[in-house]
């Protein structure tokens, strides 16, 4: 297995056999050298315990961030909820709307046809009326050309 990491440090390999061996086959490591360059303030920081008033306000530090975070939860939650209310509101609303729309839709529906039907029957009725009288108005004259038909004959 070969492991490489880059920097700008010399290259040293180090397979685990102490210096001056010589790698055996795949199993080489190549690591940097140790730099000089590691700041000491780095070093220092990490050996010494923080102070008191450091800790103090970390603290202080930490639990105002838990709070405002918790409190900008707690906002958002309750703006989802009143979010969330009226949003049910409205589509509640356009629900009923919605349904009293199609109510009046389907009775308007009803009564046009329902009036247009009277109106077909009515036509209907004045033309079996119109037919009737045109029917008796041809039977009168047929009656009157056989009765003509009857007196030429008798002449």
């Amino acid at each position: 297995m070969t492991a490489i990491e880059f920097s700008s440090s010399p290259l040293t390999t180090d397979d685990g056999r102490g210096e001056g061996a010589e790698p055996a086959g795949d199993e080489m490591c190549i690591t940097t050298a140790p730099t000089a360059d590691v700041p000491s303030q780095l070093t220092k920081a990490r050996s010494s315990p923080p102070t008191l008033e450091q800790v103090l306000t970390q603290t202080s530090t930490t639990a105002s961030l838990i709070s405002s975070i918790a409190s900008s939860v707690e906002d958002f939650a309750s703006s989802d909820e009143a979010f969330r209310k009226e949003l049910r509101k409205r589509l509640f609303r356009l629900l009923l709307k919605n349904y009293a729309w199609w109510s009046v839709r389907l009775v308007r529906e009803c009564n046009v046809h329902s009036h247009n039907l009277e109106r077909e029957i009515n036509e209907l009725q004045q033309v079996e009326i119109e037919r009737d009288r045109l029917h008796a108005k041809l039977s009168e004259l047929f009656a009157m050309v056989n009765r003509a038909v009857e007196l030429s004959r008798q002449f």
